[in-house]
C-alpha cells in the first residue's frame, strides 16, 4: 500500500536525495495527478490532439502518465504484446518497430499488404517499449521477446515465408536477430539504419554505441519524442 510519500509506479520513497537539489515527488501524473518519482515521470508519455482534431504531432499536448492512466489512455491493447493480421498468402511480415514507438507504427502498412497482396504480418512490441516497457531493452530479452511471439503464432505461419521488417531500432536490433534467427526468415528489410551495429560491426560503429548507452541513461520517453 502506497501512499503520497511513494511513487504511484516503483514505490519508491519520495522526497530530498543527495543527488537532487530539488523534491523528488514534485511530479505528477497528468491524470490522476499521483505522485511520480524522477525515474518514473517521463516514462509513458502520451501526445493530447490539438482542440481543432488535427494529427500533428506538434500541435498537440504532451502528457505525462502514471502507469494505470498510461494504459487506460493508450490505444495499445495491454492484454497481449503483438498484434497479428492474417491475410490469403504464404507471405507474413513481422514488423520491428523503432525507438520511443510501439507495434502500431506498421498498422497502416500491414492492412495495406493485406488488402492489396493478401499478406498476413505479425507487429510485435521491443522490449522497453508499448506492452514491454518494464522489460530492460537488450540484444537477448529482443530475441527472447521476438522467438515467443513466433512461438504463439507457429500454429498459423508454420511453412509460410516470414520476411523481417525493421525500422531505425528496429534494423539496428535486426542485424543481431536475424543472425541468431536465420531460420526463421527466407528476408529481411531494414530501414533507417546508417552503420551495422550487429555482428562484423566497425570500431566506429562499436565506439558509438558505447557512448549511445552513456548519454542514453538520460534519455526518457518524452525527449525521444
Amino acid at each position: 500500500m502506497t501512499d503520497n510519500r511513494c511513487c504511484k509506479d516503483c514505490e519508491a520513497v519520495l522526497g530530498r536525495s543527495m543527488c537532487w537539489l530539488w523534491d523528488k515527488n514534485d511530479f505528477a501524473c497528468n491524470e490522476c495527478e499521483g505522485q511520480l518519482c524522477s525515474t518514473c515521470y517521463g516514462k509513458r508519455p502520451l501526445i493530447e490532439k490539438s482542440v481543432d482534431g488535427g494529427n500533428d504531432p506538434e500541435e498537440g499536448t504532451m502528457k505525462q502518465y502514471c502507469k494505470f492512466c498510461f494504459e487506460q489512455a493508450s490505444t495499445i491493447d495491454f492484454s497481449k504484446t503483438y498484434d497479428t493480421i492474417q491475410g490469403s498468402s504464404d507471405v507474413v511480415w513481422v514488423f520491428s518497430h523503432g525507438v520511443s514507438g510501439c507495434r502500431q507504427l506498421f498498422a497502416p502498412q500491414a492492412k495495406e499488404l493485406k488488402e492489396r497482396c493478401g499478406h498476413s504480418s505479425i507487429l510485435w512490441d521491443l522490449p522497453g517499449h508499448g506492452t514491454m516497457l518494464d522489460t530492460l531493452l537488450t540484444l537477448e530479452s529482443s530475441k527472447e521477446t521476438l522467438a515467443s511471439v513466433l512461438k504463439e503464432n507457429e500454429s498459423w505461419t508454420k511453412g509460410k515465408k516470414l520476411i523481417y521488417v525493421g525500422g531505425s531500432l528496429g534494423a539496428y536490433v535486426g542485424f543481431y536477430l536475424l543472425e541468431h534467427m536465420q531460420d526463421n526468415f527466407v528476408g529481411a528489410v531494414l530501414m533507417d539504419a546508417g552503420e551495422n551495429v550487429g555482428p562484423g560491426a566497425s570500431f566506429k560503429a562499436k565506439a558509438g554505441l558505447v557512448v549511445l548507452k552513456m548519454i542514453g541513461r538520460n534519455f526518457s520517453n518524452s525527449t525521444m519524442m
